[in-house]
C-alpha cells in the first residue's frame, strides 16, 4: 500500500469504500464464529467447598493465628484430601470410571477406566489453604453441577 498517495480524509473514506466488501466478508466470518463456538461450547460448572480445620483437636487454647502447629495441620489435612486414596473412594463412590467426562481416553476394560478416573479427579481437583482462617478450599469444574458439587463434598 502507497500510503504517500493517501493526501486527504477523502481518499482514506475512499480506500474504506473500496474494500467495503471486505469488512463485511471478515465482519460476518467473525461473528459466525463466535456464534458457533458459542452454541457448540459445554459449559463447565465450578464447585467449592470449605473445610474448616480444628488444629487443637477440640481443646480449648488462647488464639494464635497463623502459628506454625495450626499450619502443619492443615497442610497436613490437605495432601489427605489430595491423596490416592481419597480420589480413589471419591472415584469408587460417584462411579467416576463409567462416566466419559472422567475416564479419559475412553476405555471399556474397568480396572483402566478407574485409574483413568482417579488420574482425572486428582488433576482436575485443586486444593488450596485460606490465608486468614485455618481452612482448606476444595475446588472442581465439571459438566455436571451436581456431580461437581458432590465430588468436593
Amino acid at each position: 500500500m502507497d500510503f504517500a498517495r493517501l493526501r486527504s480524509p477523502m481518499d482514506v473514506l475512499g480506500m474504506f469504500v473500496r474494500r467495503f466488501g471486505l469488512l463485511v466478508t471478515v465482519s460476518l466470518a467473525v461473528i459466525a464464529a463466535m456464534v458457533a463456538y458459542t452454541v457448540t461450547r459445554v459449559p463447565l460448572y465450578s464447585s467449592t467447598s470449605e473445610i474448616a480445620v480444628d488444629p487443637d483437636g477440640g481443646i480449648p487454647r488462647p488464639p494464635q493465628p497463623g502459628s506454625d502447629a495450626e499450619q502443619g495441620v492443615v497442610e497436613a489435612q490437605m495432601r489427605l484430601v489430595k491423596s490416592p486414596a481419597v480420589a480413589a473412594a471419591v472415584a469408587d463412590q460417584l462411579n467416576l470410571a463409567s462416566n466419559p467426562e472422567w475416564n479419559l481416553p475412553a476405555t471399556s476394560n474397568p480396572t483402566t477406566a478407574r485409574v483413568h478416573a482417579i488420574r482425572a479427579l486428582r488433576d482436575r481437583v485443586s486444593v488450596t489453604r485460606d490465608e486468614v482462617a485455618p481452612m482448606i478450599v476444595i475446588t472442581t469444574d465439571s459438566r455436571d453441577p451436581r456431580l461437581g458439587a458432590a465430588i468436593v463434598n
